[in-house]
């Protein structure tokens, strides 16, 4: 980190440092990430095509959904994950499970069972990261989800390279992401990472079930369609996957830098438009299905991104326990895509040996309208925000107490009357267009309000508004 400033200004060396440590700090969880994807590649390379759902679905998504369990059932006492010895301890067995892989390629079942080592220890040092950049600022982890996607997107120009090249590639990128995680595990802010302000319960958190079961409904129709197109249309996913982590980090530039006051609903709504047209064109398209996949599988990985980075928003707006969190989303996604698996599986056994048959469009299209309709500005910011209905004295007290503090603000910092209604609305996770239509104004309007507000109460997102007001104190 930056050292003190001297009296003649900063130093040069410790700033230099510093950026130096920020831009590692970026890129530690896209290294793991990508490592991830280059072995799994590797275990379908040498199963071969038909045998790829043992790889992919009967041991990748158990092993992943375990150690969300785990997470998410140990809690606070996740934070001895972030301890150096626990560290090297997981960093070991990955690379353990690694150079088994690789040795014994030929032979199935130790190849799997070092694999199955290798995704226990990704899975751990992911979660570990998403715990770290959740207790960092709101920009080093938008910064850090992207990077995710640009090294994910890289990594795919490697994929043509032979086998044995390309896990010594994963090897190296794991062990720098599980060293870079060491280092950060030793610097402000994961060092006062100690969870303990983490300890209020998920259920006195008022969020809706409604954008829980649409992101859950939505992650499993990515299940059935990339289980669909890989394993019954036998597409060899190492030319289009390029395609599809580039337009998938276009979608989350998009997302999280070109609309900042609802950067979730963005990411949802753009999920399922990709997801209709991949729908309408495999409908009409029966027996060309490589760019329906680009659409789903860059979808499926803008979708799963912005999730982590709301959640991180999550997190530090109601401080929760990250482990718990991020442990039952990595429950939560695992099991949803491989329920979206099985019914492919089903559907394909009973109904058509084709890639996919009419009740298998009927069913994905089923899934997709309903996400549409659980998976809006409302339920999204009822999740993030608490925008669910309340009630009681407790819960109005509350209430009151939110609109005197955003009232405080407002006269503080000289806001108007309309801004300041705009901030109340704004700050409680209402969308923009909602926002016009309560005022009978445009969007373009009360953008317009939201840049005044950002500019005259030097924040620059709504999450470090909230935090404003929400920690705004009376002048004694």
């Amino acid at each position: 980190m930056a050292e003190e400033a001297n009296e003649g200004g900063h130093d040069v060396r410790g700033d230099r440092e510093s950026r130096v440590f920020a831009a590692m700090f970026a890129i530690g969880l896209g290294l793991c990430w990508a490592s991830q994807e280059m072995v799994v590649l590797c275990v379908s390379r040498s199963l071969g095509t038909p045998d790829i759902p043992t790889s992919t679905y009967l041991t990748l998504r158990p092993l992943v959904v375990a150690v969300g369990l785990l997470f998410a059932m140990i809690g606070p006492r996740g934070n001895m994950f972030l301890r150096r010895g626990a560290l090297y301890a997981v960093a070991s067995v990955g690379l353990i499970g690694v150079f088994v892989f690789a040795l014994f390629i030929q032979v199935p079942f130790l190849m799997l069972a070092g694999f199955s080592l290798f995704v226990v220890a990704a899975a751990i040092v992911m979660i570990c990261w998403l715990k770290v950049l959740s207790g960092s600022s709101e920009n080093a982890g938008r910064r850090a989800i992207v990077v995710t996607a640009a090294i994910s997107t890289a990594g795919t120009l490697l994929w043509t390279l032979d086998g044995t090249v390309l896990v010594l590639l994963a090897a190296i990128m794991f062990s720098a992401s599980a060293s870079i995680l060491i280092a950060a595990s030793a610097q402000p802010p994961a060092a006062d990472s100690s969870d303990a302000a983490d300890a209020k319960p998920l259920e006195l958190v008022p969020w809706r079930w409604a954008a829980v079961v649409g992101a859950g409904v939505l992650m499993t129709s990515f299940g059935f369609l990339q289980f669909t197109v890989y394993h019954y249309s036998h597409i060899d996913n190492t030319p289009h996957e390029f395609f599809a982590h580039a337009l998938a980090l276009l979608m989350l530039l998009l997302v999280l830098y070109a609309a900042r006051d609802r950067e979730p609903a963005i990411g949802s709504k753009l999920a399922v438009t990709a997801m209709l047209f991949a729908f309408v064109f495999m409908s009409v398209y029966r027996d060309f299905a490589w760019f329906p996949t680009v659409l789903v599988e860059a979808a499926e990985g803008m979708f799963e991104l912005v999730i982590c980075y709301a959640l991180m928003d999550f997190v530090r707006r109601n401080g929760l326990s990250a482990w718990r969190v991020f442990g039952w989303n990595t429950v939560f996604t695992g099991a949803a895509q491989a329920l979206g698996s099985g019914l492919s599986v089903v559907e394909h056994l009973f109904f058509s040996s084709d890639a996919y048959s009419v009740l298998g469009l009927l069913l994905v299209s089923l899934l997709i309208v309903t996400a549409i309709w659980l998976l809006n500005d409302k339920t999204i910011a009822g999740f993030l925000w608490g925008d669910a209905p309340v009630s009681g004295k407790n819960a109005a007290a509350g209430e009151r107490s939110f609109d005197e503090k955003a009232a405080a603000v407002s006269e503080a910092y000289r806001l108007t009357a309309r801004e300041c209604e705009v901030m109340l609305l704004f700050a409680k996770g209402r969308s923009s267009s909602f926002i016009a239509e309560s005022f009978c104004v445009s969007t373009n309007t009360v953008r317009s309000h939201i840049v005044h507000l950002y500019a005259k109460c030097d924040v620059h997102s709504r999450q470090e508004l909230i935090s404003l007001i929400d920690n705004w104190q009376p002048e004694s």
